[in-house]
């Protein structure tokens, strides 16, 4: 087919394509509850009693589900329920908007629905879905995106419309993609009365749930120039927790055939996988857009190689195994395969899926752990032990945790000791090392507080009148105990401490030392903050010691300059 020929095919098609979905999609699509609920519009009202001959406050209610109309109660509580003060009573209790109840008239579960909440819209949108249909267009196969709305109006009246989103279709051996609306500036859409056709593929194709598909006759594929595409056998072999990309796999095989060999002989999940690779996003001023490319495939499979096992790197027999598999399954068999020269076993693929596919390959994908080589085998049986033995516990353990326990080791020993790389009790050997390690860096910086503590030793001080006395911290864990018996962050002022850019004081009561009080902060020659349990305030009793405190190290300050004067004048008058 040539472009000219190809242009006017598509201007055809165009005027063929459907403008509403297939009968009986929207209510299959209700089935499958993914679109639906009802509501209760509420609003206040007062209704005229004859007895009295009073208007009474009240609230007139409104069913969407079978249309009944009643007043109740009224209720004021205050705007935090749902942006609105009024709710109404319901089955012995009050209802707020936005709460899920019961219509006392149809025993409809409803959700409360305030006025006030369709703002100045006269509509308010209940729930959305979308949804695809496969569909013969003109002898070309079409995949076609629905957008259905459900909404109310103030009655509670339903209305439910449906919008055409994107389409695929498959013309002269290429991908046409055709729009029901026009993207606008700054996240608007506006939709269109017709199909137009896009001159480049670019957007990505959907991605949605086998439940989002409504069944077609596979016959109607037969009639098109896409029969050999094997979609499907693609859709037919995903089961309803399956992701399904049709309108990707139709670009997919215009590019590279071959695809339909997969889905026809038993990796339809493979494939859904496989596609999932091929979306990927990118970033503009009009924000983050999906594309798709099918060449990224390649990194996957062969596509040169004539028979389906050669394309994924497989023996027959493995071919045979793997059959039904999902994509991550394969990709890590392989991965395996060619890392390690490994064929792992049923039983050990099926321990693999249970520890989680992608956090083994994060662990598995180096074949050197800081130059030891550790068999995927005995990490896979680790980890599926050490995630039977956590059951119950409400403790979880990861495949990822090795490569910290890894690293620590390595940072401790300098290497990997054997006996050390799978510990019995994995969570007691990794706090064990962890602790080590942390002792070992703090062993420098300790001497350094040590030192800070040293120089500011002068300014220790008893006060007997408020019977409080303070001191320098000497430590990293007398810090980090501090900080956890108070509540506060003092333990992460370590390492400035060190550095001598400030020095951290204990506050404490004299007839109770160990017990931590306030915590004081002296900087720059000034007090920078003193906090006490939970970062609260000084109290009166500490604010007084605090100032007394401070004139005490004036007073220190000046003996230290007066004694700095008098040996300086003692070493002139000895060089005199």
């Amino acid at each position: 087919m040539t472009k000219e020929e190809r242009e006017k095919e598509i201007g055809r098609v165009s005027t063929l394509m459907p403008r509403q979905p297939e009968p009986g999609a929207l209510r299959l699509m209700e089935e499958r509850k993914l679109i639906g609920g009802h509501v209760i519009v509420y609003k206040r009202d007062a209704y005229y009693e004859p007895i009295t001959e009073l208007r009474k406050q009240a609230v007139r209610c409104r069913c969407s589900a079978c249309g009944g109309v009643w007043y109740t109660t009224k209720f004021t509580g205050g705007c935090h329920h749902g942006g609105t003060c009024v709710g109404f009573e319901n089955y012995g209790g009050p209802v707020w908007n936005g709460e899920s109840t019961v219509c006392p008239d149809c025993g409809e579960e409803v959700k409360a629905l305030h006025v006030s909440s369709f703002g100045s819209s006269p509509l308010y949108v209940i729930d959305n879905c979308l949804f695809i249909t496969v569909q013969n267009v003109g002898g070309h196969i079409a995949t076609l995106e629905w957008y259905a709305e459900r909404s109310v109006d103030k009655d509670a009246v339903l209305r439910t419309d449906i919008y055409r989103r994107e389409a695929t279709v498959v013309i002269g051996g290429r991908c046409v993609r055709f729009s029901g609306h026009q993207r606008m500036y700054g996240g608007r859409e506006s939709w269109d009365y017709r199909w137009t056709a896009r001159q480049q593929y670019r957007e990505a194709s959907y991605e949605t749930g086998m439940q989002a598909v409504v069944p077609f006759d596979p016959t109607i594929i037969g009639d098109t120039d896409a029969d050999k595409s094997g979609l499907e056998d693609y859709i037919g072999s995903l089961t309803v927790t399956d992701r399904v990309f049709p309108a990707l796999y139709l670009q997919t095989w215009c590019k590279y055939p071959k695809i339909e060999n997969l889905a026809r002989n038993g990796y339809a999940r493979y494939v859904s996988g496989l596609l999932q690779q091929c979306i990927y996003s990118t970033y503009s001023y009009g924000g983050c857009c999906e594309r798709t490319s099918p060449d990224i495939t390649k990194k996957f499979t062969d596509w040169k190689k004539k028979r389906p096992c050669e394309m994924l790197h497989l023996t027959k027999d493995e071919y045979r195994r793997l059959a039904g598999e999902t994509f991550e399954v394969v990709n890590y068999y392989v991965a395996i395969k060619e890392d390690y020269d490994i064929r792992l076993t049923d039983e050990l693929l099926k321990k693999a899926k249970t520890v989680g596919l992608k956090q083994l390959r994060a662990v598995t994908k180096d074949r050197e752990h800081y130059g030891r080589v550790i068999s995927p085998v005995r990490i896979i049986n680790y980890c599926y032990k050490q995630r039977a033995g956590k059951k119950g516990t409400g403790r979880t353990f990861e495949a990822s945790f090795l490569l910290d326990h890894w690293r620590i080791l390595n940072e401790y020993y300098g290497s990997l000791p054997e006996e050390l790389l799978f510990p019995a009790d994995f969570q007691k050997a990794h706090e064990h090392f962890s602790e080590l390690l942390s002792q070992r860096k703090n062993a420098k910086q300790d001497a350094a507080i040590r030192a800070q503590a040293e120089k500011m030793g002068g300014y220790r001080w008893t006060d007997g009148e408020t019977g409080l006395t303070i001191f320098p911290a000497d430590s990293t864990a007398a810090l980090a105990k501090e900080g956890k018996t108070l509540h506060h962050c003092v333990g992460t002022y370590a390492s400035a401490m060190a550095r001598g850019e400030t020095t951290i004081f204990f506050i404490r009561r004299t007839d109770a030392p160990d017990v931590p009080y306030f915590t004081l902060e002296y900087k720059d020659g000034k007090v920078a903050q003193n906090r006490g349990e939970c970062n609260c305030a000084r109290t009166e009793e500490v604010q007084a010691f605090e100032d007394r405190w401070l004139a005490y190290i004036e007073e220190v300050k000046k003996e230290e300059k007066q004694r700095g004067q008098s040996d300086a004048d003692g070493k002139r008058g000895a060089a005199a």
